[in-house]
């Protein structure tokens, strides 16, 4: 059953996932599956050619909100908020015209008034994600340690900054939470358009 059939308007489904536990390829293979564009760091493309700012600048200005965390933690500064904001409108904006993916962004927060979002979380146990992330980045575990925590610190602090909430990786905050330790990301995938497809059925009977 292809999912994308028959809806009901438009379907965002927004991926956020802790640092090691595979996030960034179940939503490529999700967006695969589905025919949908999948939105992260490609969102600078329709910044740059919207606002006529060069990607260059975009990128420094990305850079900048994905050190917010750090900043916020270490300096008590405050963030560039008008760069979060104008990403923000883009992906309303898109969500209007049409369906897709998107990986971060605290999209959850931005969309959450979307009458077809999907929230999904992925995770891991915290061996596994150590482990994945020394493998795929050649480093050592005290080394992937280190990166993990420090990531999965800055997503929080960064989310809470600008959602206001301390929820970014809280099951109750997500429609489909997925520990990938157990599970391959095709399964993962599997488990979504399942999950999708007895979501749009209740749905529609609801209508009945």
């Amino acid at each position: 059953m292809n999912i994308m059939e028959g809806l009901m308007g438009n379907i965002v489904i927004s991926i956020s996932r802790l640092c090691g536990c595979g996030g960034s390829n179940i939503a490529r293979k999700l967006a695969t599956r589905f025919g949908l564009p999948l939105y992260d760091r490609n969102l600078l493309e329709i910044i740059s050619r919207e606002s006529g700012i060069s990607e260059d600048e975009i990128a420094q200005a990305d850079e900048k909100l994905l050190c917010v965390a750090r900043e916020i933690k270490e300096q008590g500064i405050g963030a560039d908020d008008e760069f979060f904001e104008y990403q923000a409108r883009i992906l309303r904006r898109l969500a209007e015209d049409s369906s897709y993916v998107v990986l971060g962004r605290c999209a959850d927060y931005v969309l959450k008034d979307h009458p077809n979002l999907v929230r999904i979380f992925i995770t891991a146990d915290r061996r596994h994600c150590i482990a994945r992330e020394a493998d795929r980045n050649g480093i050592t575990k005290k080394e992937a340690t280190a990166l993990v925590d420090k990531v999965n610190s800055e997503r929080a602090v960064y989310y809470s900054h600008y959602s206001g909430s301390d929820a970014w990786s809280h099951p109750e905050n997500y429609d489909l939470c997925i520990n990938t330790a157990d599970f391959t990301y095709d399964e993962c995938v599997d488990i979504i358009c399942k999950f999708l497809e007895v979501r749009e059925q209740h749905k529609k009977n609801d209508l009945k």
